[in-house]
């Protein structure tokens, strides 16, 4: 629906679509572009810096706020009336006019780049645009730079210059998408009449609003503007990404790949919009488990805030470098990195609260960056209560206080010889048990890092590996800091885990009585019994009813997921039976394009299907005897052996 307000655009304002020509042009050219740099898989641990601004409004305007640019526009709050008293009124002076204050005078880019490598980063983050659409470049796209007013220095080009001497890939970040509903309210105001602060505040729109092709183009053009100066590793998009259609997001993924491909980079997209394409990020969370594929977590060391934030720093607090050691710890575990967010002051100096968090794990990782860095995965990530409480859970924060020297986190040298046995607590001086299948070669041995010599072990009968903890000091290892193991030299097999039947929590009373079915049993045991969980559990509009007494409440798009043991077969169950020759679509798997058989589980023909240009599966449902096939009973469709992912839809 188009918006209800107008607003004239002229044309000089709409800047020219991107397009950059290669070999990639469609989803299905696509293919295989879900891989993750080994620059980053080998770094770990980044940091960077929500700074700009919104750091001045933050630290100078004194009345409660969280986000000033949306909240002096709203009349019932605090920030409303502190900027018409010091200001004006909204309606003629607003955040165009006030965002000039932000002038950090003591800024210095080698302080910045020695402090986060000195804290054990070994990549690096740049906040290029967040969601105020402020440039923190030298920019010829939008006049609303920090070259051109403000700090009046290219921030980004500084800082990418620091990293670069270090050695440390970079990962751009931009947020201005978001702006399309963050600065709706400036529109109202200020912002509703035609001038040169278009690319600031967008066009007036409805909030509900489609993006515009102006704002897509000026996001854009603002990416590659980035791209071309400054070359970085990898690119992240908060929120915005996933709302662009997905021609639109076909388009700018081309182009990105292109790119990369012209400069030989390369590179990635960080996004939280599924892992159809690109690198997959958790924001302030993490799996519960080891993941098959490489994964970002973007976090802050403020509990509840991301740019300096005096009221909710003293209300909520912020992360300890305890803290943050064992959450990278527990991310590179399960195949993830880390980038951390640190919140200078508006002049560019870290609190020193913060920079005692980076100091701290700058020095455990000065220790241990050996079980970190240039590391890979074992064949689980850790053992102990931590990980048997939350690791089928889909998103873990906030636990790292738990953590006791009962919990046991894995990694490995990049070439396996080594594995890295990592205690989250200062282990008690006697037996450590490490779970698994342990063989000692002629030159096994094992050593605590920081710590000279070896220390002794055995092999238990059942294959499982004692290590004899000796008594460690408070000096070199404080109690509650991890201690890492490095042990060599072994044939060393990660236990086999018990696999459960589904992830399902098949507590619906419908789907209970199924599988007591004797009938649709026999015709679908394949389904049920001795099934793993697939990528995805489940799909439809009733993921979670519960029903009335003997009621079907699924709908024919509901479907439930298992997979066999081996992971060549996926079903997928429909809990209720389509009306015959209609179309069923399985949204939630991105398919590679390859001609493999559909079964239905119980019928002899085959199934006809397609591709659609989501690469989503479309079954033509197949016409069945009622007497065979109850209205009401569901159907299992069998993707035998298909190569696919969780669909970029699936959120």
């Amino acid at each position: 629906m188009a918006s209800s307000i107008t607003f004239p655009v002229s044309a000089e304002d709409v800047l020219p679509p991107v397009t950059i020509d290669g070999p990639y042009s469609t989803w299905e050219s696509l293919r295989g572009k879900q891989t993750m740099p080994e620059t980053l898989r080998d770094a770990k641990f980044g940091l960077w810096a929500h700074w700009g601004p919104t750091s001045w409004f933050r630290q100078n305007i004194p009345v409660k706020h969280t986000h000033y640019l949306s909240e002096m526009y709203m009349e019932e709050r605090a920030a409303n009336a502190y900027h018409k008293e010091h200001y004006g009124d909204p309606n003629e002076v607003g955040y165009k006019d006030v965002i000039g204050n932000f002038q950090p005078k003591h800024f210095d880019a080698v302080h910045w780049a020695d402090t986060y490598h000195d804290a054990g980063a070994r990549f690096a983050g740049i906040n290029v645009m967040w969601v105020d659409n402020f440039a923190m470049w030298d920019s010829e796209v939008t006049k609303w730079n920090a070259a051109d007013m403000g700090p009046k220095q290219d921030i980004t080009g500084l800082l990418n210059a620091e990293f670069a001497k270090r050695d440390m890939p970079v990962v751009t970040t931009f947020h201005s998408l978001v702006s399309w509903t963050w600065f709706h309210r400036a529109t109202l105001f200020d912002g509703k009449v035609p001038g040169d602060h278009v690319n600031l505040y967008n066009e007036p729109h409805e909030k509900t609003d489609p993006y515009s092709d102006r704002i897509l183009n000026f996001w854009e053009n603002c990416v590659f503007e980035v791209l071309e100066k400054y070359k970085p590793t990898a690119i992240y998009f908060d929120y915005g990404f996933g709302k662009l259609s997905d021609e639109q997001r076909t388009s700018f993924s081309a182009n990105y790949y292109n790119w990369c491909e012209k400069e030989k980079v390369d590179g990635t997209i960080f996004h939280k919009d599924g892992s159809q394409i690109g690198s997959v990020n958790r924001e302030r969370g993490r799996f519960g488990d080891l993941q098959t594929f490489p994964w970002m977590v973007d976090t802050s060391v403020g509990k509840k805030f991301w740019y300096i934030n005096k009221w909710r720093q003293e209300e909520l607090g912020i992360m300890t470098g305890l803290e943050v050691t064992r959450m990278l710890i527990d991310i590179v575990s399960k195949n993830g990195i880390l980038l951390l967010n640190v919140a200078p002051d508006a002049n560019g100096l870290f609190p020193d609260d913060q920079t005692q968090i980076m100091k701290e794990t700058g020095e455990w990782l000065k220790v241990n960056g050996e079980s970190i860095y240039n590391t890979r995965t074992w064949g689980t990530c850790a053992q102990g209560p931590i990980w048997q409480k939350y690791r089928k859970s889909a998103r873990v924060k906030g636990n790292e206080s738990e953590y006791t020297n009962a919990d046991v986190n894995f990694t490995t040298s990049k070439d396996g010889k080594i594995l890295y046995a990592i205690v989250m607590a200062r282990p008690d001086a006697g037996e450590l048990l490490i779970d698994g299948q342990f063989k000692a070669g002629e030159e096994a041995n094992i050593r605590i890092l920081g710590r000279d010599g070896s220390v002794g072990f055995n092999v238990k009968a059942d294959g499982k590996l004692a290590i004899e903890v000796p008594a460690l000091s408070d000096e070199k290892f404080k109690k509650q800091i991890p201690v890492a193991f490095a042990i060599e030299g072994f044939d060393a097999k990660a236990p086999k885990l018990v696999e459960g039947t589904n992830n399902m929590r098949p507590y619906h009373a419908i789907w209970k009585k199924l599988q007591e079915d004797a009938e649709w049993l026999k015709r679908n045991a394949a389904a049920v019994k001795e099934v793993k969980p697939a990528i995805v559990a489940a799909e439809g509009p009733h993921l979670r009813s519960k029903p009335a007494r003997g009621v079907n409440p699924y709908h024919d798009k509901d479907m439930r997921f298992t997979q066999s043991k081996d992971g060549k077969m996926t079903y997928a169950i429909v809990m209720k039976a389509p009306k015959p020759n209609s179309t069923l679509i399985i949204e939630s798997f991105f398919v590679e394009r390859e001609e493999k058989p559909i079964r239905l589980l119980g019928y002899d023909q085959p199934i006809e299907y397609a591709l659609n240009d989501k690469m989503q599966i479309e079954i033509k449902v197949p016409k069945l005897d009622a007497k065979d096939w109850p209205e009401d009973s569901p159907l299992v469709f069998v993707l035998d052996d298909f190569k696919y992912t969780k669909h970029y839809d699936v959120k």
